[in-house]
């Protein structure tokens, strides 16, 4: 059992520490990439609106929003969100547990390196409520780092007090996406960096149903 508000009081404790030097150290390699991989898949469908859950500082929610798509930012961090807010970022302070948006309010989704903070026992209905504030046919790109079954604090983390982290195996986390979403993609982009040679980040991009009745394959192209 994962006592929430503990693992939360402790992420927000280091991302508002941390804050200014996130700002500083901008996008690690390869994350603009994906972006602007996300970015083209919207232009050629039109999409020109977006939740970002897990802004951080407002970097990429910077580069969504120069391409004319409405960005709203999610954030744990007060800090985090008053950089997004600087940034001309439509941003709040929030958890992804419960959304306060009708369903449907948004085209797309954009979910890098956050749900890997979301514990296995609550990741399908935080799943489900990210589906749920999506269109039908709505897009969500996410990035997280996993390969492994590991969940818990990360002894090997810099914070103080160190964070919680859920990692998954690639099967693990499909089997939950696909109960909401149709995988679009699914691919590994990096290898483990500070979590084990056996980790790697899972980048997918997903679609909601186009008719909330049909079942969702799960599919993978």
């Amino acid at each position: 059992m994962v006592a929430h508000s503990s693992f939360k009081e402790a992420l927000v404790a280091f991302y508002d520490a941390q804050a200014s030097e996130r700002e500083q150290s901008g996008l690690r390699d390869g994350r603009a990439d994906l972006r602007d991989r996300f970015l083209r898949r919207l232009r050629d469908e039109g999409r020109d609106s977006l939740i970002e859950l897990g802004a951080g500082t407002g970097h990429d929610a910077a580069a969504f929003a120069r391409e004319g798509i409405q960005v709203t930012a999610i954030d744990l961090s007060a800090q985090h969100v008053a950089l997004c807010h600087a940034r001309g970022i439509d941003a709040r302070v929030g958890d992804f547990y419960n959304l306060d948006f009708p369903t449907g309010s948004f085209q797309a989704g954009w979910a890098m390196s956050s749900l890997l903070h979301v514990p296995n026992s609550d990741l399908d209905a935080v799943v489900g409520e990210i589906s749920r504030v999506l269109c039908q046919g709505g897009l969500l790109g996410i990035g997280l780092w996993g390969g492994i079954d590991r969940e818990g604090v990360w002894e090997g983390d810099i914070a103080e007090p160190k964070r919680f982290f859920s990692l998954r195996s690639d099967d693990r986390l499909k089997a939950v996406l696909s109960q909401h979403f149709e995988i679009l993609a699914f691919d590994i982009t990096s290898p483990g960096e500070g979590f084990g040679s056996k980790a790697h980040y899972q980048w997918c991009v997903v679609r909601t149903p186009a008719d909330p009745v049909v079942a969702v394959t799960g599919r993978t192209t």
